[in-house]
């Protein structure tokens, strides 16, 4: 990390213990460079803000390997969270949203010493649950481990009406010769928010009326987040000689959203809330399919007094996602201090099966030398990449591309 140019920050795995952190937003609460994009009984994925530019959960990786971290990333089974701030294109290939930088997780492995925990978790005013890790190495050299995760809580929430269930399980493999290195995980997360929190709006020429109370809420106990991920990846490396190695990731993720909505329209100073204008209530779906791959070779060799570590990298991202809004029709009037709660809204007869979105793929090449000399005194870092953006829509109606 000190001899690179980069700004980087690693968050070990005794850091987030010590934090107590379950999620992505729990360990970087205290990075004074990361705003936190959304909170977590939200609908949308974890976002955050790096050098005040968006960052969301296509540019976090999970060992190298991006766009397979689920929707929102619990700390079940992770080592380390590694930030990486500025522009990352140059190392880590064609992804989404590069500019602003990078987040990177590392997966737990087995230790050479068995690992046995559980841990009580309670939350307020009353979420409990608890986490298991286990860990072992087998055979004579004990060159293959394995390590896996649980987490598991459910029950009423410190805000008002809300409550949560959430599961998380992660199983990571490795197998390590002289020669040869092989890791894979497997993980699966599940989240079921009642009472979650949308979105409020502020209508046009309204002063901003004071924040309720933190536990207060003023959304529909009906209002409803379910979500679940499943995601895995496989990782090959070898020695081809003392000097080179090649290597392959492979990895690939399936997600899954539901939500019921109501979005609140503040209409005065007084919090009064009415549904908003236009997009009122709806139910909205979500599945998303990624395949990830990286493949490539690296080297360290001498060139007289210049020593050299280059790599030549190839990367491929595809995204599907398909989606459905289905709007409702609720006229409502509340207030955000003295909320009025209403029937849940009849589903009958929507569309659940959501249509082709869009259809993203992304693909580079990249070539990079790290020349040093003179005891390392001096040092270049040269190189080139070259990436391919190919983005398509298509229309919910006819299922035909539209804009690409």
């Amino acid at each position: 990390f000190m001899d690179t140019p980069f700004s980087e920050t690693t968050y070990t795995e005794k850091y987030i213990q010590d934090q107590q952190a379950r999620t992505l937003t729990d360990v970087l609460a205290g990075d004074p460079t990361v705003r936190l994009g959304w909170p977590n009984g939200n609908v949308f994925d974890d976002r955050v803000m790096i050098r005040g530019i968006l960052v969301n959960n296509a540019n976090y990786g999970l060992g190298g390997l991006y766009g397979i971290v689920p929707g929102q990333v619990d700390t079940t089974g992770i080592e380390r969270v590694e930030v990486f701030r500025g522009p990352s294109a140059f190392l880590n290939g064609a992804l989404p949203q590069a500019v602003g930088g990078t987040i990177n997780l590392v997966p737990k492995r087995a230790t050479n010493e068995p690992i046995t925990q559980a841990s009580a978790l309670y939350l307020s005013d009353a979420q409990l649950g608890g986490t298991v890790d286990i860990g072992r190495r087998f055979g004579p050299d004990q060159s293959i481990g394995l390590r896996a995760n649980a987490t598991y809580t459910s029950g009423d929430t410190a805000v008002n009406n809300q409550t949560a269930e959430r599961l998380a399980l992660t199983l990571g493999f490795d197998f390590r010769s002289e020669a040869t290195r092989i890791d894979g995980d497997i993980g699966y997360l599940r989240r079921d928010v009642g009472a979650f929190q949308g979105s409020v709006f502020l209508a046009a020429g309204v002063q901003l009326p004071p924040p309720p109370y933190a536990n207060r809420s003023s959304y529909q106990p009906w209002e409803r987040l379910q979500a679940n991920d499943l995601y895995g990846a496989l990782r090959f490396e070898h020695d081809i000689a003392p000097w080179l190695t090649g290597f392959i990731k492979v990895g690939a993720k399936r997600g899954n959203i539901s939500t019921l909505f109501l979005n609140q329209n503040i209409v005065n100073y007084n919090g009064n809330t009415t549904s908003l204008p236009g997009s009122p209530a709806g139910q909205f779906l979500q599945n998303t399919e990624v395949l990830s791959a990286e493949t490539g070779l690296r080297g360290i060799f001498n060139t007289g007094p210049i020593r050299h570590e280059a790599a030549l990298v190839g990367d491929y991202m595809k995204t599907q996602t398909w989606s459905q809004n289905n709007p409702l029709a609720i006229p409502t009037s509340s207030n955000l201090y003295n909320p009025t709660f209403i029937p849940a809204p009849s589903l009958f007869g929507l569309r659940q099966n959501a249509p082709l979105a869009s259809d993203q793929i992304l693909s580079s090449i990249g070539l990079v030398d790290a020349l040093s000399a003179a005891e390392d005194r001096i040092q270049l870092i040269v190189g080139a990449r070259a990436q391919r953006l190919q983005n398509a829509n298509y229309s919910a109606v006819t299922g035909l591309p539209t804009s690409g």
